[in-house]
Protein backbone atom coordinates (compact mmCIF):
# COMPACT_ATOMS: atom_id res chain seq x y z
CA UNK A 1 0.00 0.00 0.00
CA UNK A 2 1.20 3.18 -0.98
CA UNK A 3 2.24 5.41 1.92
CA UNK A 4 -0.17 8.65 2.57
CA UNK A 5 0.43 11.35 4.20
CA UNK A 6 -1.69 13.39 6.89
CA UNK A 7 -3.49 16.16 4.84
CA UNK A 8 -4.62 13.20 2.73
CA UNK A 9 -6.19 11.49 6.24
CA UNK A 10 -7.61 14.22 7.48
CA UNK A 11 -9.52 14.30 3.63
CA UNK A 12 -10.78 10.98 4.41
CA UNK A 13 -11.26 10.82 8.07
CA UNK A 14 -12.55 14.12 8.08
CA UNK A 15 -16.54 13.71 7.08
CA UNK A 16 -16.43 11.21 10.13
CA UNK A 17 -15.73 14.07 12.88
CA UNK A 18 -19.07 15.40 12.30
CA UNK A 19 -22.88 14.56 12.31
CA UNK A 20 -23.81 12.53 9.43
CA UNK A 21 -25.48 14.75 6.39
CA UNK A 22 -26.88 12.91 3.52
CA UNK A 23 -25.11 10.21 1.69
CA UNK A 24 -21.70 10.48 1.77
CA UNK A 25 -18.96 7.96 -0.36
CA UNK A 26 -16.07 7.50 1.96
CA UNK A 27 -13.76 4.27 1.18
CA UNK A 28 -14.26 2.85 4.77
CA UNK A 29 -11.47 0.52 4.53
CA UNK A 30 -9.15 3.15 3.86
CA UNK A 31 -10.62 5.14 6.28
CA UNK A 32 -9.48 2.12 8.63
CA UNK A 33 -6.35 1.62 7.44
CA UNK A 34 -4.87 4.91 7.31
CA UNK A 35 -6.57 5.56 10.78
CA UNK A 36 -4.44 2.92 11.95
CA UNK A 37 -1.16 3.45 9.98
CA UNK A 38 -0.65 7.24 10.15
CA UNK A 39 -2.80 8.25 13.57
CA UNK A 40 -0.12 10.02 15.49
CA UNK A 41 -1.79 9.66 18.97
CA UNK A 42 -2.23 12.99 21.29
CA UNK A 43 -0.74 11.89 24.69
CA UNK A 44 -0.99 13.15 27.98
CA UNK A 45 0.83 14.09 31.11
CA UNK A 46 2.35 16.48 33.20
CA UNK A 47 5.35 18.49 31.59
CA UNK A 48 8.34 20.82 31.67
CA UNK A 49 10.13 21.16 29.04
CA UNK A 50 12.47 24.57 30.42
CA UNK A 51 15.24 21.93 30.58
CA UNK A 52 15.39 20.95 26.79
CA UNK A 53 15.41 24.34 26.25
CA UNK A 54 18.51 25.48 28.35
CA UNK A 55 20.60 22.56 27.74
CA UNK A 56 19.99 22.51 23.57
CA UNK A 57 19.88 26.59 23.37
CA UNK A 58 22.65 26.94 25.60
CA UNK A 59 25.19 24.81 23.37
CA UNK A 60 23.98 26.25 20.94
CA UNK A 61 23.17 23.23 19.01
CA UNK A 62 21.91 19.18 19.47
CA UNK A 63 24.10 16.49 19.91
CA UNK A 64 22.52 12.90 19.55
CA UNK A 65 23.25 10.29 21.83
CA UNK A 66 23.66 6.58 20.15
CA UNK A 67 23.31 3.62 22.52
CA UNK A 68 25.96 1.09 21.72
CA UNK A 69 23.11 -1.57 22.41
CA UNK A 70 20.23 -0.12 19.93
CA UNK A 71 20.68 -1.01 16.43
CA UNK A 72 21.62 1.62 14.59
CA UNK A 73 19.99 3.29 11.40
CA UNK A 74 20.02 1.16 8.37
CA UNK A 75 21.06 -2.41 10.70
CA UNK A 76 18.76 -5.16 9.77
CA UNK A 77 17.69 -8.07 12.64
CA UNK A 78 15.06 -9.68 12.69
CA UNK A 79 11.65 -8.91 12.59
CA UNK A 80 9.72 -12.14 14.17
CA UNK A 81 11.89 -11.78 17.34
CA UNK A 82 10.21 -12.27 20.66
CA UNK A 83 10.90 -9.36 22.84
CA UNK A 84 10.22 -10.24 26.71
CA UNK A 85 6.71 -9.38 27.41
CA UNK A 86 4.79 -10.31 24.56
CA UNK A 87 2.89 -13.23 22.74
CA UNK A 88 4.10 -14.57 19.29
CA UNK A 89 1.57 -15.04 16.93
CA UNK A 90 1.19 -18.88 18.11
CA UNK A 91 1.17 -18.35 21.81
CA UNK A 92 -1.94 -18.67 23.84
CA UNK A 93 -3.62 -15.86 23.96
CA UNK A 94 -5.60 -13.84 26.44
CA UNK A 95 -8.75 -13.31 27.24
CA UNK A 96 -10.66 -10.97 24.40
CA UNK A 97 -11.46 -7.02 25.61
CA UNK A 98 -15.11 -7.09 25.26
CA UNK A 99 -17.24 -4.34 23.02
CA UNK A 100 -19.96 -2.07 25.06
CA UNK A 101 -21.33 0.92 23.56
CA UNK A 102 -19.64 4.17 24.91
CA UNK A 103 -22.27 6.48 27.34
CA UNK A 104 -22.50 10.08 26.22
CA UNK A 105 -21.59 11.02 22.96
CA UNK A 106 -23.51 10.31 19.81
CA UNK A 107 -21.22 10.82 17.12
CA UNK A 108 -17.04 9.85 16.67
CA UNK A 109 -14.88 10.39 19.31
CA UNK A 110 -12.18 13.05 18.09
CA UNK A 111 -9.60 12.52 20.72
CA UNK A 112 -9.20 10.53 24.45
CA UNK A 113 -7.12 11.70 27.83
CA UNK A 114 -4.86 8.93 29.18
CA UNK A 115 -7.09 7.62 31.97
CA UNK A 116 -9.90 6.97 29.73
CA UNK A 117 -12.42 8.86 31.64
CA UNK A 118 -12.72 12.39 29.52
CA UNK A 119 -13.47 11.87 25.71
CA UNK A 120 -13.60 14.53 23.14
CA UNK A 121 -16.16 14.71 20.34
CA UNK A 122 -15.73 16.81 17.47
CA UNK A 123 -18.39 18.25 15.81
CA UNK A 124 -18.87 21.06 12.97
CA UNK A 125 -18.21 24.45 14.71
CA UNK A 126 -18.55 22.37 17.95
CA UNK A 127 -16.48 20.50 20.89
CA UNK A 128 -18.01 18.61 23.09
CA UNK A 129 -16.33 16.99 26.20
CA UNK A 130 -18.03 14.17 27.75
CA UNK A 131 -17.09 12.59 31.49
CA UNK A 132 -18.25 9.35 32.25
CA UNK A 133 -20.96 9.43 30.25
CA UNK A 134 -21.78 13.53 31.16
CA UNK A 135 -21.56 16.04 29.30
CA UNK A 136 -18.87 18.90 30.75
CA UNK A 137 -17.79 21.54 28.24
CA UNK A 138 -19.64 22.33 25.03
CA UNK A 139 -17.85 24.97 23.18
CA UNK A 140 -17.99 26.59 19.47
CA UNK A 141 -14.89 25.96 17.85
CA UNK A 142 -14.40 27.42 14.05
CA UNK A 143 -15.64 25.19 11.49
CA UNK A 144 -13.29 22.76 10.10
CA UNK A 145 -14.52 19.40 9.11
CA UNK A 146 -10.89 18.54 9.12
CA UNK A 147 -10.23 19.65 12.73
CA UNK A 148 -7.80 17.36 14.78
CA UNK A 149 -7.78 17.27 18.42
CA UNK A 150 -5.93 16.22 21.83
CA UNK A 151 -7.10 16.11 25.55
CA UNK A 152 -5.72 16.24 28.97
CA UNK A 153 -6.44 14.45 31.74
CA UNK A 154 -8.89 18.03 33.29
CA UNK A 155 -10.94 17.70 30.07
CA UNK A 156 -8.78 20.52 29.01
CA UNK A 157 -8.16 20.69 24.99
CA UNK A 158 -6.62 21.80 21.97
CA UNK A 159 -7.74 22.03 18.86
CA UNK A 160 -5.77 22.07 14.95
CA UNK A 161 -7.78 24.00 13.00
CA UNK A 162 -7.67 25.29 8.97
CA UNK A 163 -6.64 28.91 10.52
CA UNK A 164 -4.62 27.91 13.37
CA UNK A 165 -4.36 26.36 16.97
CA UNK A 166 -6.88 26.84 19.51
CA UNK A 167 -6.84 25.62 22.73
CA UNK A 168 -9.48 25.22 25.40
CA UNK A 169 -7.52 25.99 28.77
CA UNK A 170 -9.41 27.36 31.94
CA UNK A 171 -12.51 27.55 30.93
CA UNK A 172 -12.51 29.89 27.87
CA UNK A 173 -10.84 29.38 24.16
CA UNK A 174 -7.74 30.91 22.46
CA UNK A 175 -6.13 31.04 19.64
CA UNK A 176 -2.35 30.40 20.15
CA UNK A 177 -0.57 30.39 16.36
CA UNK A 178 -0.50 29.42 13.25
CA UNK A 179 0.28 25.95 12.49
CA UNK A 180 -0.35 22.59 14.09
CA UNK A 181 -0.32 20.78 17.72
CA UNK A 182 0.83 17.32 18.78
CA UNK A 183 -0.21 17.50 22.35
CA UNK A 184 -1.37 18.97 25.20
CA UNK A 185 -0.51 18.26 29.17
CA UNK A 186 -2.30 17.93 32.72
CA UNK A 187 -1.14 21.27 33.15
CA UNK A 188 -1.84 22.55 30.10
CA UNK A 189 1.42 22.67 28.49
CA UNK A 190 0.98 22.25 24.69
CA UNK A 191 3.62 21.03 21.63
CA UNK A 192 3.52 21.36 17.98
CA UNK A 193 4.35 23.04 15.17
CA UNK A 194 4.11 27.05 14.23
CA UNK A 195 4.15 27.86 10.22
CA UNK A 196 7.71 28.85 9.10
CA UNK A 197 9.28 28.35 12.80
CA UNK A 198 9.49 24.64 13.69
CA UNK A 199 8.64 23.41 16.86
CA UNK A 200 7.02 25.68 18.99
CA UNK A 201 5.79 24.88 23.17
CA UNK A 202 3.20 26.98 24.93
CA UNK A 203 4.12 26.88 29.21
CA UNK A 204 2.67 29.08 32.05
CA UNK A 205 0.38 30.53 29.20
CA UNK A 206 3.18 32.04 27.02
CA UNK A 207 4.84 30.63 23.36
CA UNK A 208 8.32 29.61 23.82
CA UNK A 209 10.82 27.19 21.87
CA UNK A 210 11.23 23.80 23.11
CA UNK A 211 14.65 23.81 21.93
CA UNK A 212 14.73 21.11 19.35
CA UNK A 213 15.83 21.01 15.66
CA UNK A 214 14.20 23.57 13.38
CA UNK A 215 13.55 20.74 11.18
CA UNK A 216 12.21 18.55 13.60
CA UNK A 217 8.55 17.21 14.34
CA UNK A 218 7.54 16.51 17.62
CA UNK A 219 4.40 13.89 17.78
CA UNK A 220 4.39 13.43 21.31
CA UNK A 221 4.94 14.34 24.79
CA UNK A 222 5.64 12.42 28.29
CA UNK A 223 4.76 13.88 31.80
CA UNK A 224 8.06 14.38 32.22
CA UNK A 225 8.98 16.35 29.40
CA UNK A 226 10.12 13.86 27.06
CA UNK A 227 9.24 14.67 23.21
CA UNK A 228 8.94 11.79 20.56
CA UNK A 229 8.95 12.65 17.11
CA UNK A 230 11.09 12.72 13.89
CA UNK A 231 14.01 14.81 12.93
CA UNK A 232 13.08 15.25 9.49
CA UNK A 233 16.26 16.17 7.01
CA UNK A 234 17.51 12.74 8.45
CA UNK A 235 13.96 10.99 8.35
CA UNK A 236 15.18 9.90 11.84
CA UNK A 237 12.64 9.01 14.69
CA UNK A 238 13.84 10.96 17.71
CA UNK A 239 13.21 11.57 21.84
CA UNK A 240 14.32 14.12 23.43
CA UNK A 241 15.05 13.65 26.67
CA UNK A 242 14.34 16.70 29.50
CA UNK A 243 17.93 16.80 30.44
CA UNK A 244 19.00 17.57 26.80
CA UNK A 245 20.03 14.18 25.97
CA UNK A 246 18.86 12.32 22.27
CA UNK A 247 18.26 9.35 21.34
CA UNK A 248 17.88 8.49 17.85
CA UNK A 249 16.07 5.61 17.18
CA UNK A 250 16.42 2.77 14.83
CA UNK A 251 15.05 3.52 10.78
CA UNK A 252 15.19 0.49 8.62
CA UNK A 253 14.95 0.47 5.23
CA UNK A 254 11.50 -0.47 3.56
CA UNK A 255 8.50 1.02 1.38
CA UNK A 256 6.58 2.41 5.23
CA UNK A 257 6.21 5.50 6.65
CA UNK A 258 8.26 6.21 10.28
CA UNK A 259 6.22 7.74 12.35
CA UNK A 260 5.81 8.02 16.37
CA UNK A 261 2.66 6.65 17.53
CA UNK A 262 2.54 6.87 21.58
CA UNK A 263 4.64 7.73 24.30
CA UNK A 264 3.69 7.48 27.78
CA UNK A 265 5.65 7.07 30.71
CA UNK A 266 9.05 6.47 29.18
CA UNK A 267 7.56 3.99 26.93
CA UNK A 268 7.65 5.05 23.15
CA UNK A 269 6.00 2.66 20.44
CA UNK A 270 5.66 3.40 16.93
CA UNK A 271 7.09 2.19 13.40
CA UNK A 272 10.83 2.16 12.29
CA UNK A 273 10.23 2.08 8.48
CA UNK A 274 9.34 -1.95 8.38
CA UNK A 275 8.61 -3.26 11.86
CA UNK A 276 6.27 -1.97 15.02
CA UNK A 277 8.90 -0.83 17.91
CA UNK A 278 8.65 -0.14 21.80
CA UNK A 279 11.14 1.76 23.30
CA UNK A 280 11.75 2.22 26.89
CA UNK A 281 13.35 5.60 27.45
CA UNK A 282 14.07 4.58 31.09
CA UNK A 283 15.76 0.73 30.81
CA UNK A 284 17.36 2.24 27.17
CA UNK A 285 15.66 -1.49 25.47
CA UNK A 286 14.52 -1.52 22.12
CA UNK A 287 11.75 -4.41 21.53
CA UNK A 288 10.83 -4.77 17.78
CA UNK A 289 6.98 -6.26 17.79
CA UNK A 290 6.05 -9.57 17.35
CA UNK A 291 5.11 -10.12 13.56
CA UNK A 292 2.36 -9.88 12.44
CA UNK A 293 1.76 -6.63 14.86
CA UNK A 294 3.09 -4.79 13.18
CA UNK A 295 1.10 -0.85 13.32
CA UNK A 296 0.97 0.42 17.06
CA UNK A 297 -1.47 2.60 17.37
CA UNK A 298 -1.20 3.48 21.12
CA UNK A 299 0.58 2.74 24.81
CA UNK A 300 -0.45 2.42 28.06
CA UNK A 301 1.33 4.03 31.22
CA UNK A 302 2.46 0.10 32.19
CA UNK A 303 3.79 -0.36 28.83
CA UNK A 304 0.72 -2.24 27.59
CA UNK A 305 0.28 -1.49 23.19
CA UNK A 306 -2.52 -1.42 21.61
CA UNK A 307 -1.95 -2.68 18.00
CA UNK A 308 -3.03 -3.70 14.47
CA UNK A 309 -3.06 -7.61 12.87
CA UNK A 310 -1.61 -6.17 9.82
CA UNK A 311 -2.89 -9.16 8.14
CA UNK A 312 -6.47 -9.84 9.14
CA UNK A 313 -7.44 -5.71 10.37
CA UNK A 314 -8.15 -6.71 13.48
CA UNK A 315 -6.88 -5.35 17.11
CA UNK A 316 -5.06 -6.54 20.17
CA UNK A 317 -3.40 -5.31 23.32
CA UNK A 318 -0.08 -7.28 23.80
CA UNK A 319 0.63 -6.81 27.36
CA UNK A 320 1.63 -9.50 30.00
CA UNK A 321 2.91 -11.67 27.47
CA UNK A 322 -0.42 -12.49 26.09
CA UNK A 323 -2.17 -11.01 22.95
CA UNK A 324 -5.95 -9.95 24.08
CA UNK A 325 -8.09 -9.72 21.43
CA UNK A 326 -10.47 -6.68 20.83
CA UNK A 327 -14.14 -8.32 20.31
CA UNK A 328 -15.69 -6.60 16.57
CA UNK A 329 -18.19 -7.74 14.28
CA UNK A 330 -16.39 -7.11 11.17
CA UNK A 331 -19.37 -8.79 9.35
CA UNK A 332 -21.21 -5.29 9.87
CA UNK A 333 -19.00 -2.88 11.05
CA UNK A 334 -15.34 -0.93 10.44
CA UNK A 335 -13.51 -0.47 13.91
CA UNK A 336 -11.07 2.42 14.72
CA UNK A 337 -9.59 1.92 18.10
CA UNK A 338 -7.86 5.31 19.24
CA UNK A 339 -6.64 4.83 22.63
CA UNK A 340 -5.74 2.75 25.96
CA UNK A 341 -5.86 3.80 29.41
CA UNK A 342 -2.95 4.66 31.50
CA UNK A 343 -3.47 0.95 33.36
CA UNK A 344 -4.26 -1.07 30.11
CA UNK A 345 -7.84 -2.33 31.12
CA UNK A 346 -9.67 0.55 28.80
CA UNK A 347 -9.94 1.26 25.10
CA UNK A 348 -11.84 3.72 22.98
CA UNK A 349 -12.23 4.10 19.62
CA UNK A 350 -15.38 4.31 17.24
CA UNK A 351 -17.74 1.78 14.96
CA UNK A 352 -18.37 2.63 11.81
CA UNK A 353 -21.47 0.45 10.88
CA UNK A 354 -22.33 -0.50 7.07
CA UNK A 355 -25.41 0.33 5.26
CA UNK A 356 -26.81 -0.51 1.72
CA UNK A 357 -26.79 2.48 0.03
CA UNK A 358 -24.17 4.45 2.08
CA UNK A 359 -20.94 3.25 3.30
CA UNK A 360 -21.63 4.43 6.97
CA UNK A 361 -24.72 4.32 7.96
CA UNK A 362 -23.68 5.29 11.62
CA UNK A 363 -20.94 6.04 13.70
CA UNK A 364 -20.71 4.94 17.36
CA UNK A 365 -18.82 5.53 20.17
CA UNK A 366 -17.27 2.02 21.73
CA UNK A 367 -15.32 0.82 24.10
CA UNK A 368 -13.67 -2.04 25.26
CA UNK A 369 -12.81 -3.74 28.15
CA UNK A 370 -10.13 -5.62 29.18
CA UNK A 371 -10.88 -7.32 32.63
Amino acid sequence: MNAMDDSEARQLLGPLAGEPGGAQRLDVDEIVRVGTRRRHVRVIGNSVLAAVAAVALASGATVAIRNASLPQPGDVWPSASAPAGFALPDAPAGPNCTRSRLPGPSGAVSAVDHTGRYVLEGKTGKAVVWRDGEKVVEVAVPADINAQYAINGRGEFVATLNNGVYAYLDGKLTRLWTGSAAAITDDGDIVGLQDGAGPVLWTDGAKTTPGLPADSVPAALDDDGTIAGMTGASDELTVWLPGGDIRVLPVLPGPDARFVAGLRNGWVVGVDGRDGFRYNVTTEEYETLPAPFSRPIAVAADGAVLADHSETSSYFVLSGGTARALVVDTATSDFAPLSISDDGTTVIGNEYVRGTDRPVAETRPVAWTCD
